[in-house]
């Protein structure tokens, strides 16, 4: 396309002097073999034009390219480090051509960085309450014996049962902080839905992809089995099962603790149906009454007056809760 000698500010002089910036500066993508600005001749043959003088005549803006994909792909391609740049060069070529703006898709998405050595997955759901995790030492020291009898190379099963609201995922948490040091991967997964009973295990087994910093797949069947190799291959880990409270999820949970190796599976669950025979099972009861008094004053700890009386008040209030604090 043969111009005028553009006017100085115009959109095809803004276009050339682009143009003219990006070989100047040596743009190119990452994959790209080369360093250092383009020569006018190196650049005629990366864009497929038949002479160095078509590419002054681009960078002076006497002539418009027809076409600018060759020199989308030698500027930029597809890395998203110019994702910006690439844009903006489209616009200021549609500009010359006194035409709508061209609307590009999205760029795809960073793969995710991998874990780096030293780093440890934990998964963000996983939190401690600190001081006010009240009167479950004994029990923590349980599952900890507990868990540390492996059977062979199978991963250790154990199951938290107990009432709803009891604590079972709370003591599931505070154990994985307090032992944090021993594992290579805190997980967490819910097996199902508290308000419908749905199973969640298999998408929420899936969605750790993103915890573990794996490259996203098609489909929730390709990215759970993702992670199930990335658990074959990094022993040591522990894998909390919360919510495992019908029976479609602890038949769902036992055959996915039952296909793991050389980690630790954790269940929670409110079920009293008898577990499999390589499930052991602690139960959780409720705090004893001097720990649930404990636990409701350090509550309640700078929310309230500071009263003589306060630990009876506390006492009866806890009596009223039947230590289910």
């Amino acid at each position: 396309m043969s111009l005028a000698s553009p006017s100085a500010g115009s959109p095809k002089s803004r276009f050339a002097a682009l143009l003219k910036k990006h070989m100047e500066a040596g743009t190119r993508p990452a994959a790209k073999p080369g360093t250092g600005r383009w020569t006018v001749k190196a650049f005629a043959g990366a864009i497929s034009v038949a002479s160095d003088r078509t590419v002054q005549n681009y960078t002076s803006g006497t002539t418009l390219p027809a076409d600018i994909t060759h020199i989308l792909t030698a500027f930029f391609a597809d890395d998203p480090r110019h994702t910006e740049a690439r844009t903006a060069f489209i616009a200021a070529f549609d500009a010359a051509r006194g035409v709508a703006p061209t609307v590009l898709p999205p760029p795809p998405p960073l793969p995710p960085e991998p874990l780096g050595p030293g780093e440890k997955a934990i998964h963000p759901d996983i939190h401690s309450i600190g001081y006010l995790f009240t009167g479950r030492d004994d029990f923590l020291d349980r599952l900890r014996q507990s868990l540390l009898r492996q059977n062979g190379n199978a991963s250790a099963i154990r199951a938290v049962h107990g009432m709803g609201g009891i604590g079972k995922t709370r003591a599931a948490m505070e154990y994985a902080l307090r032992y944090e040091d021993d594992y290579t991967a805190l997980l967490f997964v819910r097996a199902c839905d508290p308000a419908s009973g749905v199973v969640t295990l298999e998408r929420e087994l899936a969605a750790l992809t993103g915890v573990l910093r794996l490259p996203e797949q098609p489909s929730t069947e390709a990215n759970k089995d993702a992670v199930l190799r990335w658990l074959a291959a990094h022993p040591g880990w522990l894998l909390i099962l919360d919510n495992v409270d019908t029976p479609e999820a602890l038949r769902a949970a036992t055959v996915l603790a039952r296909s793991l190796r050389t980690g630790h599976v954790l269940l929670t669950s409110r079920l009293k149906s008898t577990f499999a025979q390589d499930i052991q099972t602690l139960e959780l009861g409720l705090l004893t009454p001097d720990a649930a008094v404990e636990y409701l004053l350090k509550a309640s700890e700078g929310g309230r007056l500071p009263e003589p009386d306060a630990p009876a008040q506390a006492r009866i209030l806890a009596g009223a809760l039947d230590h289910l604090t």
